[in-house]
């Protein structure tokens, strides 16, 4: 009767070093009673019942409230709410597997008490989540990504980033400084706040829905760096630095999340020699695989390949639907055909090129109001501009079809090509077909 009452009372209360030690001399007297299942079976239930009606509703009150608080406010308001519920939900767990631990080191490894216990409270904890509560989580991570890409923050031995091609993409627009906005909540950002914010997450069982979180807000500044320093700018190449950002702000951030610091950097550089070599037939899965022990199974290098991977479709999306005006620039535009080659290499979305060059050609080009002379300059552009992207000639054949037919159902094909070839005075046709 008393072992089991130490046993009641160190559920009731926890941390205390009285019940504790009662409960230490309580275990081998139940073990010894035969009563170790029963022991681990009401433990079990008693954990999960106070995980149900304490500890849930503290932890996800922190967020009641969060429809009222003004827009410019919610990052620092949802930052500071976050951490706190964390720091409630880690005591609360620290609590049940103190007294998991002790009965796991004296009934014996067998009975998984740790384990179950651990299992127990995450899935109550994370069974229903509000969808106030999974907003502020998503302001949470954007604000912390955002505040370190700001810090300068770099993983050690990391020496080969460039500032000052960096520096642009680092910083956000003023409309994203507004949102994420200062009040007294804020403190300045600590890499090592943040490593133990990213334990506690672990530690919680939060991972697998933050992991839904925060690769959401990585998706969202990828598609905005690449929009914002890519998009009409067709004059230099820009694929390279977007990859070197990534390499040098989303990965080292993604380490922390999943506390995979000790990896070395290498991986980092293996995969940044990958996209040197894209033009050689690599493929996303196939470069994400990085020496040192880190094989492709691992959940860095799977949240890697799928990140990296949307990288490069994103920046095919935007180039495919610049590709008319890009074919107009040729041969000026030649870097971002360039970029665009180089990621097609990754994505092979040449389905999508074509499917949308037709389109872009129907609506543009291919109509009675276009000059014939016109639309014979611009399917000359496009031959070279084509030929630079796909040397094999495949993506060409495709899009010239419909060009031809057009051509050959105008009455005056032959009259502007005879034209271009004699007319050196005014036609740029002739520039073209000398």
């Amino acid at each position: 009767a008393a072992a089991w009452a130490a046993l009641v009372q160190s559920v009731a209360k926890p941390h205390d070093v009285d019940h504790a030690r009662a409960l230490a001399k309580g275990l081998p007297v139940l073990q010894g009673h035969g009563l170790s299942e029963h022991a681990v079976a009401w433990f079990l239930e008693q954990a999960t019942e106070v995980a149900c009606t304490d500890t849930v509703g503290r932890v996800w009150s922190c967020f009641d409230g969060f429809e009222q608080v003004e827009g410019a406010k919610r990052p620092a308001w949802a930052n500071d709410r976050f951490l706190r519920a964390l720091e409630i939900a880690s005591d609360a767990l620290d609590a049940q597997l103190e007294i998991a631990s002790a009965m796991e080191l004296q009934l014996g490894p067998d009975y998984e008490v740790v384990a179950r216990c651990r299992g127990n409270f995450t899935a109550v904890l994370f069974g229903s989540v509000s969808q106030a509560s999974r907003e502020a989580m998503h302001l949470f991570f954007k604000k912390q990504f955002s505040e370190f890409e700001q810090s300068g923050w770099r993983p050690a031995g990391d020496t080969n980033m460039d500032s000052s091609t960096l520096s642009d993409i680092n910083s956000e627009d003023e409309e994203d400084e507004e949102e994420g906005g200062s009040d007294g909540m804020d403190q300045r950002w600590s890499i090592e706040g943040f490593r133990v914010t990213c334990r506690r997450i672990h530690h919680v069982g939060a991972m697998p829905l933050a992991e839904e979180v925060f690769t959401e807000v990585l998706y969202a500044r990828i598609a905005q760096v690449i929009q914002r320093g890519v998009e009409g700018q067709f004059g230099k190449p820009l694929l390279t630095r977007i990859v070197a950002w990534a390499e040098h702000k989303v990965w080292p951030w993604l380490r922390l999340l999943l506390l995979e610091e000790h990896e070395q950097l290498d991986s980092e550089h293996e995969w940044q020699a990958g996209s040197d070599r894209i033009g050689q037939g690599d493929d996303c899965a196939e470069s994400a695989e990085t020496p040192g022990g880190l094989g492709a199974g691992s959940s860095f290098a799977q949240l890697r390949t799928r990140l990296q991977l949307f990288l490069y479709e994103t920046l095919c999306n935007l180039r495919i639907s610049e590709m008319f005006d890009i074919i107009i620039d040729f041969p000026d535009s030649e870097p971002a055909l360039n970029d665009l080659k180089l990621a097609l290499s990754k994505t092979h979305q040449y389905p999508q090129l074509v499917t949308s060059l037709h389109q872009t050609f129907e609506r543009r080009l291919l109509h009675p109001g276009a000059n014939t002379s016109d639309i014979i300059t611009q399917y000359i552009s496009t031959i070279k501009a084509l030929h630079q992207l796909d040397p094999s000639g495949t993506t060409l054949a495709a899009i010239s079809k419909p060009i031809q037919a057009y051509l050959r159902g105008r009455p005056d094909t032959v009259r502007s090509i005879v034209t271009g070839l004699t007319d050196d005075s005014s036609s740029e046709l002739f520039q073209e077909l000398r």
